[in-house]
């Protein structure tokens, strides 16, 4: 088994049918960046991806994230759609066997496989107790949020908030997340935070799956830990270089 449906329900966002599906659970991820872990994918059940993008229906997945919207328009998200194209047309394939969490992360501990919470779309869409269940017995994680604002505080022990700006960075440590800034280039690190190790910057030192930094707040939700940092990079740099001209 390389890939399960972990959930499918209602989007936290705003009710919509969503799923979760997990891949590379044999830890044979080709991302050059993370290594060799699995990979959460957040998309809605019921419309292909690139419509979701053409339609504003990606809202239920990553609600009001900033690098949302069309090539068209100015998406600045770093992941391209025709991967997550492929992801859900094996689902509708009925490719992915459908585990609960705790099965998932059970699974993936048994092989010693990382997991990485948010391959596309915000994990805040799905509900808290299956992110615990997959997180449970996981050796390491890493998970991003770009809803900090209005995710309930309980998403901290996960996912670092993603922040665009140094103004948005001290607000989301003020409500007590550890962040992961985009920056441009040229622009440094600001004091408590780090280069991302895996980042060109840093001279890939790291990968994600030996990393394991970008882990949110922990079990004793302790935000003072160092916030991480990473300057622009993936098919929106372009976007996000004009935009903060």
């Amino acid at each position: 088994m390389n890939g399960a449906v972990i959930y499918n329900g209602p989007s936290k966002l705003d009710g919509k049918p969503i799923i979760g599906i997990v891949t590379g659970m044999k830890g044979n991820s080709r991302n050059p960046k993370t290594g060799g872990i699995a990979q959460l994918w957040i998309i809605r059940e019921n419309i292909h991806p690139t419509e979701e993008l053409q339609t504003g229906e990606d809202e239920s997945i990553c609600g009001a994230c900033i690098h949302r919207g069309t090539d068209e328009d100015g998406r600045s998200c770093y992941v391209g759609i025709y991967v997550v194209n492929e992801v859900w047309k094996a689902y509708k394939r009925g490719s992915y066997p459908t585990l609960s969490p705790r099965e998932a992360s059970d699974l993936l501990a048994s092989r010693d496989v990382e997991l990485r919470l948010g391959a596309y779309g915000d994990p805040v869409a799905i509900p808290v107790p299956i992110l615990r269940g997959l997180c449970h017995s996981v050796t390491g994680w890493v998970g991003y949020t770009h809803q900090w604002r209005n995710a309930h505080r309980s998403y901290r022990r996960w996912l670092m908030a993603s922040t665009d700006s140094i103004a948005e960075t001290d607000l989301a440590r003020s409500n007590g997340w550890r962040t992961f800034r985009i920056r441009l280039p040229g622009q440094l690190p600001i004091v408590g935070e780090i280069d991302c190790p895996a980042s060109p910057e840093s001279g890939h030192r790291l990968q994600c799956q030996t990393c394991m930094i970008c882990n949110g707040c922990g079990p004793n939700d302790t935000p003072g830990r160092v916030s991480v940092s990473i300057v622009a990079h993936g098919v929106g740099t372009g976007i996000i270089e004009r935009r903060n001209q």
